[in-house]
């Protein structure tokens, strides 16, 4: 290893304990005739300071990338298994959906898997093991998740199993990310870890192996998942010694949603506006934000607008950037009247709508900015109100609502309401 984590890839760790003659691996055992060579080594414990991510500093074992699985043996671990792929497939609606467990070992948990009416394949380095499960029946093919450019055979999957291997990898973010790539745009997985709180509370030491680079806890285990496009819908304890999350792909923005939002905003501003420059009449901006310099510099707005009028003295007399318009202060209304003044300065839309009502009357038009959950634009008559997400008082009749959506299933409906 470099000394870099390798979750965060900081170098950040500190040496929590050096253990002389610890095991070189827990697996490939040596018989009498190789006792000779057999030595221990320094194992250098180490915890990054950024991350809180326990770790070996030490290289890994040279079969990482191999499955070696004496508890696929076990009735008890096989109960367990059947247990849990029951549940996840359950509940993520995965029958009939094809399953890949990444590093399958010998296919010992596919043959589960096969009870549940999915299509199960398997993934595995280790050659001995691809030709077992491959006679057993299962529908194993060698590979490894190495990096993001690797690709699986017979992807795409709409789901994937990684049972309590990723501590054995010293690129958790490149094997996460070569699944990622390999998976459905919106499929789940099942992952498992040994939970380290008992070797870092100090009780387990003899709980360290070689074999694992990385000790996870549930606070690491979820920055792993997270930083490598997936979040985590249930998680919790299998016992004491397990933790498991089903996670599922994050949605990325939809690029051309997004596109939809500005078009609408763009579009239903420039109808509003229009109206009243066909009347002869001028329309103002109060507010010299950033979203008001966005919308300005990204819009006809512009070419529609008379004047920003913002309270701050340091902004007055300046201009608003790539638009050009002038910002002026509250003053600068009386002897240039407009008809409608559109508000762009968040949380102080009320505080606003009364100055202008007590300085210019309430004959003035405002066109209200909201950007909260729910909100968009409206006509505002200074002596009735709006109930926005939805709900509107007072309009009733007089509002069209068109959604805006950034992506699908965000938490916030954006839409923008203009008076008829």
């Amino acid at each position: 290893m470099e000394g870099k984590c390798i979750l965060c890839g900081k170098k950040s760790l500190n040496i929590i304990t050096e253990i002389e003659d610890f095991p070189v691996a827990a697996q490939h055992i040596p018989s009498a005739d190789e006792l000779e060579a057999d030595r221990g080594e320094t194992l250098r414990l180490c915890q990054c300071s950024r991350c809180s991510l326990l770790q070996l500093d030490n290289a890994p074992v040279s079969y990482y990338k191999d499955v070696i699985r004496s508890g696929g043996f076990s009735k008890s671990m096989m109960s367990s298994r059947k247990e849990q792929f029951r549940y996840f497939i359950d509940k993520c609606n995965l029958k009939g959906k094809k399953i890949v467990e990444v590093g399958c070992g010998a296919g010992e948990f596919l043959k589960v898997l096969d009870e549940f009416c999915v299509m199960a394949y398997g993934i595995e380095h280790d050659g001995k093991n691809v030709s077992l499960a491959q006679e057993a029946g299962c529908n194993v093919k060698p590979g490894f998740a190495e990096d993001e450019n690797t690709v699986f055979p017979d992807a795409l999957y709409d789901a994937f199993i990684s049972l309590n291997f990723i501590e054995h990898q010293p690129k958790p973010n490149d094997y996460l990310q070569a699944i990622y790539n390999n998976t459905k745009e919106e499929a789940y997985g099942y992952i498992t870890v040994p939970d380290s709180m008992i070797t870092i509370n100090g009780s387990g030491y003899y709980d360290l192996v070689r074999d694992h680079i990385a000790y996870y806890t549930d606070e690491t285990a979820r920055l792993l998942i997270g930083m490598n496009g997936f979040e985590i819908i249930e998680s919790g304890n299998l016992d004491v010694y397990t933790l498991f999350y089903i996670v599922k792909k994050k949605r990325c923005i939809d690029r051309n949603a997004f596109l939809h939002v500005h078009d609408g905003l763009s579009g239903m501003l420039n109808t509003a506006v229009n109206g009243i420059k066909e009347r002869g009449g001028h329309v103002a901006i109060w507010g010299a934000s950033h979203q008001c310099f966005a919308l300005l510099g990204t819009t006809d707005l512009k070419y529609h607008v008379d004047y920003v009028i913002d309270s701050a003295p340091f902004k007055q007399g300046k201009y608003t950037p790539a638009s050009h318009v002038p910002i002026v202060s509250p003053d600068y209304f009386y002897d240039h009247r407009v008809e409608c003044i559109i508000i762009m300065a968040f949380f102080y839309e009320d505080e606003i709508t009364r100055m202008i009502r007590d300085r210019y009357g309430s004959d003035i038009k405002v066109l209200c900015l909201h950007e909260s959950g729910g909100g968009g634009f409206a006509w505002r008559n200074m002596m009735r109100s709006v109930t926005y997400g939805g709900k509107y008082h007072e309009y009733k009749n007089h509002c069209m609502v068109i959604p805006l959506k950034i992506y699908p299933g965000c938490r916030y409906h954006k839409g923008v309401v203009c008076v008829l």
